[in-house]
């Protein structure tokens, strides 16, 4: 699979890792996205952050940068991968 191919890292997850969101504001915001959905709204969610107050226009422009730059993995999985990381290369100078 190509990286173009890959999905972006989402935003909710580069701010949260940024320590601008808590999870509880992201998954209510995803909420209120949904909901409006539902009534044919396609508000962003960015655009909701900001009239929420959650984030700053500044600060979603920051991250939406940082977004740009990541690799498309999740955070998660990178993270994960970094814990693995020295226990895979000690067990490869030790073989």
């Amino acid at each position: 699979m190509l990286e173009s191919d890959r999905p972006k890292v989402k935003i909710g997850e580069v701010l949260m890792h940024r320590g601008q969101a808590k999870p509880i504001q992201i998954e209510f915001i995803i909420e209120l996205q949904n909901s409006y959905r539902s009534q044919n709204r396609d508000d962003k969610l960015g655009d909701l952050l900001i009239a929420h107050r959650v984030v700053t226009p500044l600060a979603l422009t920051e991250a939406l940068a940082v977004q740009e730059e990541m690799p498309r993995e999740s955070i998660t999985k990178i993270l994960e991968a970094m814990e693995e990381f020295p226990s895979k290369l000690t067990h490869v100078i030790s073989d």
